[in-house]
């Protein structure tokens, strides 16, 4: 699994066009499609946009970061979606702490998120003063989206 873009259709590399996709490896050759297997295969679609892909420890679910409903901004928020990509993801964080990074604990039930210190406060808006860290660290139950309802 990997977050990247088709290179075809653009002269340079932007974070912010990123599909996740899984690699087959069992198949001969190897088949590489989107997670989510409503996304086109071919140009972008913002709907679909994600990166810092991360497994799940039972290997069922993705977390990861997108952008897609603020395009082009930093406002990030933190999705899981089953790993067949049948379902579309579920958002677990809001834009406003412009989550990313996120690592499952091995309980496979919280995740370990980057988030901003004060909701809304991005980077390019410096307003705090120079000694207030602007990111810190998250941890964030998601049992109720990986339970047995949704397993």
């Amino acid at each position: 699994m990997f977050a990247g873009q088709l290179i075809a259709e653009q002269s340079s590399y932007n974070e912010d066009l990123n599909y996740i996709w899984l690699v087959d490896a069992s198949a001969s050759p190897e088949a590489i499609r989107p997670l989510d297997q409503n996304a086109p295969k071919g140009g972008f679609n913002s709907n679909f946009q994600g990166r810092a892909p991360w497994w799940s420890p039972d290997g069922k679910w993705v977390a990861f970061e997108s952008n897609r409903l603020v395009p082009g901004t930093e406002g990030y928020a933190i999705y899981i979606q089953d790993s067949a990509g049948a379902s579309a993801p579920m958002q677990v964080l809001d834009t406003r702490w412009s989550g990313n990074h996120a690592k499952w604990f091995p309980s496979g039930t919280e995740l370990v998120v980057s988030v901003l210190q004060v909701p809304g406060i991005f980077p390019s808006l410096p307003i705090l003063p120079p000694n207030v860290p602007l990111r810190g660290i998250a941890s964030l139950d998601v049992s109720a989206f990986v339970g047995n309802a949704r397993s």
